[in-house]
């Protein structure tokens, strides 16, 4: 079973760091867009995975159960790649490695 830690604040750190790590150095400009662009992030994440299943006709059952949890994944690293996008890394780079 996944505890709250692994659903929400390692995607949330990992994303904050990989953004913040990516966009280092990088003009104020680039770094709104990239955060604009990590808005739509969950969209994009959950329909891959949705189209995924669903294009392969079976475990849609088990993928009804574990929607909130794809949500709640998607939605935690989409706002730590917002926020590493904007603020940089900060200390999440120590909470997932």
């Amino acid at each position: 079973s996944w505890s709250r830690n692994r659903i929400t604040e390692v995607p949330y750190h990992h994303g904050r760091g990989y953004a913040g790590l990516r966009l280092a150095g990088r003009h104020p400009t680039v770094r709104l867009a990239f955060a604009a662009m990590a808005l739509v992030l969950p969209a994009i994440q959950v329909g891959r995975v949705v189209g995924e299943i669903v294009g392969r006709r079976r475990l849609i059952a088990q993928l009804l159960k574990a929607f909130p949890a794809i949500l709640l994944f998607a939605l935690s690293w989409s706002a730590g790649e917002w926020m590493g996008c904007l603020f940089g890394p900060g200390k999440s780079l120590d909470r997932w490695r």
